[in-house]
């Protein structure tokens, strides 16, 4: 489940699947942080303890195509590559919490920050 995170600059926090592993995901833009496991959004939490992160400053921010049957029923985002980034692909359990993350990932691509 995705959340409206409260804390300042903090976009949206919720677990998300990377391949096939979920991570908690903190969308504090233009950054993406993920963990292995959930981490408070206030205050925002500390960027060393994260597994990973990437700005999406920039990134093209997408849908992923559906290339087989099996895909239709799958909610994943692509991150484009940017620079020395690679590209991401992202899954959410459901098509609204697909559409929550889609539209906050792109306001911070697109340097508009602030929540939804």
């Amino acid at each position: 489940q995705q959340q409206q995170a409260a804390a300042p600059g903090v976009t949206m926090t919720g677990w998300l699947t990377k391949k096939n592993q979920r991570r908690f995901f903190v969308l504090a833009p233009p950054t993406l942080f993920w963990f292995a496991k959930e981490v408070p959004a206030a205050p925002p939490p500390d960027p060393r303890k994260a597994k990973n992160s990437c700005s999406l400053l920039g990134r093209a921010i997408s849908r992923t195509p559906a290339a087989t049957a099996a895909d239709m029923a799958r909610h994943r985002i692509t991150v484009g590559a940017s620079g020395k980034d690679k590209e991401y692909v992202l899954e959410a359990a459901t098509r609204d919490e697909l559409d929550a993350w889609l539209g906050a990932m792109q306001r911070a691509a697109t340097g508009g920050g602030g929540g939804g």
